[in-house]
């Protein structure tokens, strides 16, 4: 048995499977074999009347012609339809015969012709019992047809059971690699399931404690750097000031306080990596129209349409969005003049879009992939009177990714730049 296990099965898993279901199929021939049994002994030789009289009679006469030493073999008397059986008082469900005589036997058992019973004293005392069955065809088929059906049932479970076994922890574990990959801090998935199964868990473990710890050494790295950044930029600020009225100030100071901007700008996204926002349930449609009227009170020309409505609950990071869209707006009317967002539902995908339209020149397609990488900047196709830090469509994507969405760039000709974010509805996680 061991060679057989270890030759045939590679795991404890596919061992289990197969006796269960090995189990499955021999009671499915089992109770075939049965059924068939059954068939042949009453369905295709059925018993007649005249015959379970004729056997009740000839069992009857024999009883009273034997000595009492021979009723112990009395059950060689057992016939197809026909049981007997002695005992020492009369059976309570049987019908006493006074006068056992062939007339009313056949009289009792015509009246009874499917199910009788009846008992008769013998000349030592006991008593002698008959039990006479004759099935009828309905019952046999009406048996059979449960027997299936009660059967299929218990295959059913058989055949469930350890394919649900083994694939509820794969289900398990297949949520729990979406989850991180929108979570960074969700929990470690337990060890369950079959010990090959076990192994792949406690690697996944590792692999997400690797990668959080990686990520944070990378986001604490940047930040300390940027931080450290500011003191040398600071001195040469004051420095500068000593070149006041000269060629190279002007030039100087924009340098310097570009680079301002940027440390600025890798500070707040190395913040946003770090953040440890709660996520809530609400109204993604009231955030979009309250930072869009937002923009029109400070003079931004932008216009927010709603298409879903009423009300569109969402379950996220509320403030890590509003800085996404925050930042997507933003770049719109900075380097298209103008923005129109659109908020509306994809049903047949379950997400919501939020689509971002501004009246710019677009983007080349062989870039479009490109401005979401840090520090890439692509002013020169977009407006050469604008500069950042490049962070932007990067902090974006990072924020839109991190709920399980993503963020497609496509050109209107009859517009200029589209930028649709798409987010997935989900439950409350």
């Amino acid at each position: 048995m061991p060679w057989f296990q270890s030759t045939i099965f590679s795991n404890r898993a596919e061992r289990q499977s197969f006796f269960i279901l090995f189990l499955g199929f021999i009671l499915l021939c089992a109770a075939a074999l049965s059924m068939f049994g059954m068939y042949l002994l009453y369905g295709r030789h059925p018993i007649s009347e005249q015959r379970l009289i004729n056997d009740t009679i000839k069992a009857v006469v024999i009883a009273r012609s034997l000595p009492v030493s021979q009723l112990s073999k009395i059950r060689i008397l057992n016939t197809r339809g026909i049981y007997v059986s002695m005992s020492t008082q009369p059976n309570p469900k049987a019908q006493i015969l006074e006068l056992p005589t062939p007339q009313a036997i056949t009289r009792y058992v015509r009246a009874h012709p499917y199910n009788y019973r009846i008992t008769l004293q013998l000349a030592n005392g006991q008593w002698f019992n008959i039990h006479g069955f004759r099935p009828h065809s309905f019952w046999i088929s009406l048996g059979a047809l449960i027997v299936g059906i009660v059967l299929l049932f218990v295959l059913f479970f058989l055949c469930i059971w350890p394919l649900k076994r083994i694939a509820w922890p794969w289900d398990a574990m297949t949520k729990a690699v979406r989850r991180f990959g929108v979570d960074l801090d969700a929990p470690p998935l337990a060890e369950s399931g079959p010990r090959e199964l076990q192994v792949v868990i406690r690697a996944f473990n590792e692999m997400q404690s690797r990668i959080r710890r990686l990520l944070r050494d990378r986001t604490q790295m940047l930040a300390a750097i940027s931080h450290d950044l500011r003191t040398p930029i600071t001195r040469l600020q004051l420095r500068a000031e000593y070149l006041e009225g000269t060629e190279q100030y002007e030039k100087t100071v924009a340098d310097l306080n570009e680079m301002e901007k940027m440390i600025a700008s890798i500070l707040s996204f190395a913040r946003e990596q770090n953040s440890t926002e709660a996520m809530e349930l609400f109204d993604i449609s009231a955030l979009l129209e309250a930072l869009c009227h937002d923009m029109e009170d400070v003079g931004q020309p932008v216009t927010f349409e709603n298409k879903t409505g009423g009300r569109l609950p969402f379950f996220g990071r509320t403030m890590g969005l509003k800085r996404a869209f925050s930042n997507l707006i933003e770049n719109a009317v900075k380097y298209g003049a103008r923005a129109h967002v659109l908020l509306k539902m994809n049903d047949p995908n379950q997400e919501i879009q939020v689509i971002i339209e501004d009246e710019g020149p677009g983007i080349p397609e062989d870039q479009m992939e490109n401005v979401f990488a840090p520090f890439y900047r692509i002013d020169r196709s977009r407006s050469l009177k604008q500069s950042g830090a490049g962070l932007g469509m990067a902090v974006a994507r990072d924020i839109v990714r991190a709920h399980g969405g993503d963020i497609k760039l496509y050109n209107d000709p009859q517009r200029g730049l589209r930028v649709v974010v798409s987010l997935p509805l989900r439950g409350h996680a």
